[in-house]
This record gives C-alpha cells, sequence and structure tokens, in this order.
C-alpha cells in the first residue's frame, strides 16, 4: 500500500509540474485595443453678447464694428471686451489707460514685459510696431502660467484717439489656439472701428 501512494504523489508532483510548464505558453493572445477616439472639444455654450455699437466712458472710445467671428461680450468699468465665437478662451480687451490703479493692465510695452517676466515662467517671445488705422502701435508677446493653463497674451500700446494717454488692447488665450500673426491682424481690424 505504501508503494502506491507514492506513485501517486509521485504522478500527482509530476502532473502539477507539467501544468505548472504549459500553463504560461496556453495564455490567450493579447486582444487588439481599439485606437483612441480623438477628443473633440465640446460645443461652447452660447455667448451673452452686446449689440454693435458700444461706447465706454470710462475708456474714452466708442468701437463700431467687430471683425466677422468676434462678439462683444463685456463692456463695464474699465474695458470692453470681445470673445471669439468659436474658441471663447480667445479674448480681445480694450483697457482704459489708470495710471493710478497698477494690476489692472500695464501701460507701456516695458511695464508689460516685466508684468510677464515677473512669473516664474514668463517668456517675452516677440515685440514689434503694427499701422494701425490710430497711427503706429507698439506690441509685445509673452507668455506665462496662471491658474495651472499657459496663457498667451498679446499686449498693443497705441496713442489715445481723444489725443491724450494711451489705448490699451489685449489679446489673451491659451498658447496655440492663434498665431501672433493672426492675432495681429484682428486687432489691426479692431482699431479700424475705434473712435
Amino acid at each position: 500500500m505504501q508503494h502506491s501512494h507514492s506513485w501517486r504523489t509521485l504522478l500527482l508532483t509530476a502532473g502539477l509540474a507539467v501544468a505548472v510548464v504549459l500553463l504560461p505558453s496556453c495564455r490567450r493572445a493579447p486582444e487588439e485595443q481599439p485606437a483612441p477616439t480623438p477628443v473633440t472639444p465640446g460645443a461652447e455654450e452660447p455667448l451673452a453678447t452686446l449689440e454693435l455699437p458700444q461706447q465706454n466712458s470710462e475708456i474714452g472710445i466708442s468701437l463700431n464694428a467687430a471683425p466677422a467671428g468676434l462678439a462683444v461680450t463685456y463692456n463695464g468699468e474699465h474695458w470692453i471686451e470681445l470673445t471669439d465665437e468659436k474658441v471663447h478662451s480667445l479674448r480681445y480687451t480694450f483697457i482704459e489707460d489708470v495710471p493710478d490703479s497698477l494690476g489692472i493692465s500695464p501701460t507701456s510695452v516695458e511695464d508689460f514685459e516685466a508684468m510677464v517676466t515677473a512669473y516664474p515662467d514668463g517668456r517675452i517671445l516677440d515685440t514689434g510696431v503694427a499701422d494701425t488705422g490710430l497711427g503706429e502701435a507698439n506690441w509685445s508677446n509673452g507668455t506665462y502660467s496662471q491658474d495651472g493653463e499657459i496663457v498667451d497674451d498679446l499686449a498693443m500700446f497705441i496713442a489715445h484717439p481723444s489725443g491724450s494717454g494711451i489705448l490699451i488692447l489685449r489679446s489673451t488665450g491659451p498658447v496655440g489656439v492663434a498665431s501672433v500673426k493672426d492675432r495681429l491682424s484682428v486687432m489691426q481690424a479692431l482699431l479700424a472701428n475705434v473712435s
């Protein structure tokens, strides 16, 4: 009887050894994963818009028209803001030159560049001069992180149409939504409609 028990043990051990060797090779081939579906941005919420023309006595301007695809979305105490109808995170803002109110907006290219480079990751990318319906405008473009997002900020400074002070126009949005050339073109078109 002792002999039959050892044969069973030996057969059981041999069977387990064969199973351990063969089981890994019997695995199913990995299933082919479907290609990831590209993520497309969801439809933007409808914009609450204001009709043109818009006047702002604090800034001292009237905006008579805007390029196609832009809508006036705010006209308040210190600024008039237009939003791109397709990319709501891309905005164009006329800002009052308020020398005594620091933080509303830089009032020169130098102040703008100092503001951008004050951010830990702030970088000035380009500067220049643009011809506009109101004369030559100095501009500068830079990027910086704000609220976990890299912002692309383009600021333009031009003599105010009243003849005194500076008119400030800024374009802000996430990096990559519009080129500097395209935004400068939109800004020039906006300034052609300012009085």
